[in-house]
Protein backbone atom coordinates (compact mmCIF):
# COMPACT_ATOMS: atom_id res chain seq x y z
CA UNK A 1 0.00 0.00 0.00
CA UNK A 2 1.21 3.02 -1.00
CA UNK A 3 0.50 6.77 0.63
CA UNK A 4 -0.07 9.74 -1.77
CA UNK A 5 1.32 11.67 1.21
CA UNK A 6 3.19 11.81 4.07
CA UNK A 7 1.78 10.64 7.70
CA UNK A 8 0.34 13.61 9.84
CA UNK A 9 1.31 13.01 13.24
CA UNK A 10 -0.30 15.47 16.10
CA UNK A 11 1.38 15.15 19.26
CA UNK A 12 0.26 16.90 22.01
CA UNK A 13 2.39 18.04 24.58
CA UNK A 14 2.89 19.68 28.05
CA UNK A 15 5.85 20.34 30.40
CA UNK A 16 5.82 16.39 31.74
CA UNK A 17 8.27 13.87 31.03
CA UNK A 18 5.28 11.42 30.20
CA UNK A 19 4.73 13.78 26.84
CA UNK A 20 8.75 13.94 25.84
CA UNK A 21 8.08 10.58 26.34
CA UNK A 22 5.16 10.27 23.98
CA UNK A 23 7.13 12.53 21.06
CA UNK A 24 9.89 10.22 21.34
CA UNK A 25 7.77 7.15 20.39
CA UNK A 26 5.73 9.37 18.03
CA UNK A 27 9.13 9.82 16.02
CA UNK A 28 10.97 5.74 16.35
CA UNK A 29 7.15 4.71 15.24
CA UNK A 30 6.54 7.07 12.55
CA UNK A 31 10.05 7.94 11.81
CA UNK A 32 11.67 10.81 9.50
CA UNK A 33 8.97 10.96 7.00
CA UNK A 34 6.10 11.59 8.79
CA UNK A 35 5.00 15.28 8.99
CA UNK A 36 4.67 16.22 13.37
CA UNK A 37 2.04 18.83 14.42
CA UNK A 38 3.13 19.43 18.39
CA UNK A 39 0.43 21.28 20.22
CA UNK A 40 0.85 22.74 23.99
CA UNK A 41 -2.54 24.18 25.56
CA UNK A 42 -2.27 27.25 28.29
CA UNK A 43 -5.56 27.04 30.58
CA UNK A 44 -6.66 31.06 31.09
CA UNK A 45 -7.53 31.31 35.17
CA UNK A 46 -9.53 34.03 34.40
CA UNK A 47 -11.82 31.91 32.01
CA UNK A 48 -13.96 30.19 35.29
CA UNK A 49 -15.14 27.58 33.41
CA UNK A 50 -11.23 25.99 33.11
CA UNK A 51 -11.04 26.12 36.87
CA UNK A 52 -11.40 22.94 38.95
CA UNK A 53 -14.54 23.38 41.31
CA UNK A 54 -12.62 24.99 44.09
CA UNK A 55 -10.76 27.70 42.12
CA UNK A 56 -10.70 31.23 42.84
CA UNK A 57 -11.73 32.16 39.83
CA UNK A 58 -12.40 35.51 38.07
CA UNK A 59 -8.90 36.83 37.91
CA UNK A 60 -7.79 36.42 41.39
CA UNK A 61 -4.16 36.29 41.02
CA UNK A 62 -3.96 32.55 43.04
CA UNK A 63 -2.06 29.75 41.35
CA UNK A 64 -3.86 26.61 40.12
CA UNK A 65 -2.76 23.21 39.51
CA UNK A 66 -4.58 22.20 36.17
CA UNK A 67 -2.50 18.46 35.23
CA UNK A 68 1.22 18.59 36.70
CA UNK A 69 1.35 22.65 35.92
CA UNK A 70 1.17 25.70 38.41
CA UNK A 71 -0.85 28.30 35.76
CA UNK A 72 -0.83 31.85 36.77
CA UNK A 73 -3.59 34.61 35.56
CA UNK A 74 -1.36 35.99 32.72
CA UNK A 75 -0.17 39.58 33.19
CA UNK A 76 0.24 41.04 28.91
CA UNK A 77 2.04 43.81 28.18
CA UNK A 78 0.29 46.76 27.19
CA UNK A 79 -1.44 46.57 23.64
CA UNK A 80 -0.99 42.56 24.13
CA UNK A 81 -3.66 40.18 25.21
CA UNK A 82 -3.65 37.71 27.78
CA UNK A 83 -4.48 35.20 25.44
CA UNK A 84 -1.80 35.84 22.81
CA UNK A 85 0.86 35.89 25.55
CA UNK A 86 -0.66 32.29 26.40
CA UNK A 87 -0.54 31.27 22.80
CA UNK A 88 3.24 33.04 22.79
CA UNK A 89 4.49 30.70 25.87
CA UNK A 90 2.35 27.59 24.98
CA UNK A 91 4.34 28.13 21.02
CA UNK A 92 7.02 27.97 22.95
CA UNK A 93 6.85 24.53 25.72
CA UNK A 94 5.16 23.01 21.99
CA UNK A 95 9.17 23.69 20.25
CA UNK A 96 10.84 23.17 23.13
CA UNK A 97 9.61 19.68 23.71
CA UNK A 98 9.41 18.87 20.01
CA UNK A 99 13.08 19.60 20.02
CA UNK A 100 13.95 17.55 23.08
CA UNK A 101 12.26 15.01 21.26
CA UNK A 102 13.82 14.89 18.80
CA UNK A 103 11.04 16.29 16.74
CA UNK A 104 13.53 19.49 15.22
CA UNK A 105 11.00 19.96 12.02
CA UNK A 106 7.68 19.42 13.91
CA UNK A 107 4.91 22.41 13.60
CA UNK A 108 4.49 24.16 16.85
CA UNK A 109 0.98 24.92 17.97
CA UNK A 110 0.31 26.72 20.86
CA UNK A 111 -3.64 26.81 21.52
CA UNK A 112 -5.75 28.01 25.19
CA UNK A 113 -8.67 26.39 26.50
CA UNK A 114 -9.75 23.12 27.33
CA UNK A 115 -6.92 20.55 26.44
CA UNK A 116 -9.37 18.33 24.82
CA UNK A 117 -11.08 20.23 22.54
CA UNK A 118 -7.75 22.42 21.56
CA UNK A 119 -6.15 18.93 20.85
CA UNK A 120 -9.10 17.50 19.11
CA UNK A 121 -9.56 21.05 17.17
CA UNK A 122 -6.05 21.06 15.78
CA UNK A 123 -6.06 17.44 14.68
CA UNK A 124 -8.82 18.40 12.96
CA UNK A 125 -7.42 21.38 10.94
CA UNK A 126 -4.51 19.90 10.28
CA UNK A 127 -5.95 16.50 8.92
CA UNK A 128 -3.80 14.80 10.83
CA UNK A 129 -3.77 10.81 10.42
CA UNK A 130 -3.07 10.01 14.45
CA UNK A 131 -2.74 11.85 17.20
CA UNK A 132 -0.58 10.94 20.38
CA UNK A 133 -0.95 11.63 23.77
CA UNK A 134 1.31 10.43 26.72
CA UNK A 135 -0.45 9.65 30.27
CA UNK A 136 0.70 8.51 33.43
CA UNK A 137 -0.75 6.97 36.74
CA UNK A 138 -2.12 9.45 39.33
CA UNK A 139 -4.12 9.60 42.30
CA UNK A 140 -7.73 9.15 42.75
CA UNK A 141 -7.61 12.57 44.18
CA UNK A 142 -5.73 14.20 41.52
CA UNK A 143 -8.50 12.29 38.66
CA UNK A 144 -11.07 13.97 41.03
CA UNK A 145 -9.94 17.38 40.76
CA UNK A 146 -8.53 17.34 36.77
CA UNK A 147 -10.11 15.33 34.77
CA UNK A 148 -8.18 13.00 31.95
CA UNK A 149 -7.40 15.08 29.39
CA UNK A 150 -6.16 11.76 27.44
CA UNK A 151 -9.40 9.38 28.42
CA UNK A 152 -11.66 12.35 27.21
CA UNK A 153 -9.47 12.73 24.14
CA UNK A 154 -9.31 8.99 23.34
CA UNK A 155 -13.49 8.92 23.65
CA UNK A 156 -14.45 12.02 21.47
CA UNK A 157 -11.99 11.27 18.55
CA UNK A 158 -12.61 10.50 15.26
CA UNK A 159 -8.81 10.15 14.38
CA UNK A 160 -7.06 7.02 15.76
CA UNK A 161 -5.12 8.19 19.27
CA UNK A 162 -1.85 6.57 20.63
CA UNK A 163 -1.24 6.25 24.09
CA UNK A 164 1.83 6.21 25.38
CA UNK A 165 2.44 4.98 29.03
Amino acid sequence: MTHDRMIRVLVAVDETEESVRAAEVAHRLFGEAAEYVAVNVAVMVSDPTALPWWGAGWGVSYPITYGSAWTYRSTAPSGVSAAETEVDAATDEARSVADRSGLTGAEAVGEVGDPAEAVLRVAEERAVDVIVLGTHDRGWFDRLLHPSVTKDVVRRSETPVLVVK
